[in-house]
């Protein structure tokens, strides 16, 4: 009998720890982890406003989730990126978004003059800007089909 009631609490036990776990999971969007008047949620804000404003930039919503498909290619390309020089050699070469490399460095250069931040955590909250700017897009635009 004990090794049944054992058998048994093995199985539960981490099952009610799951649940637990996903009553506290945060559904905040990436830039939303910084307090909203910190340097980082400029920098990330800034960087999401440049994906969001590429894949707005055009009125039709087919081709707005045209564009959504090929930021998110992109963003596939440089999510495991460690520096801005590494996001910006490969927005540097990416064809197929048009005018982006325009739009980028515009919020880029905002982020820069508008923040003092250390060089190590730049390209972490980039990509948490382009993460965000995906997701909040997926929702927008589906719905708008």
């Amino acid at each position: 009998m004990k090794r049944h009631v054992r058998s048994i609490s093995v199985i539960i036990i981490p099952l009610l720890l799951l649940s637990l776990a996903s009553c506290f999971h945060s559904d905040k969007l990436c830039c939303e982890q910084y307090s909203a008047e910190s340097e980082s949620a400029t920098y990330c804000n800034n960087h999401r406003n440049a994906a969001l404003k590429f894949v707005r930039f055009v009125t039709d919503n087919d081709e707005r989730l045209a564009r959504l498909g090929d930021f998110k290619l992109f963003y596939s390309t440089v999510e495991d990126c460690q520096t801005v020089e590494c996001i910006e050699d490969a927005i540097a070469i990416a064809d197929n978004l048009p005018g982006f490399a325009d739009r980028y460095q515009t919020e880029h250069d905002f982020s820069e003059n508008d923040t003092n931040l250390p060089q190590e955590e730049k390209a972490g909250l980039i990509l948490c800007g382009f993460d965000q700017a995906i997701e909040g897009l997926e929702k927008t635009l589906e719905g708008e089909e």
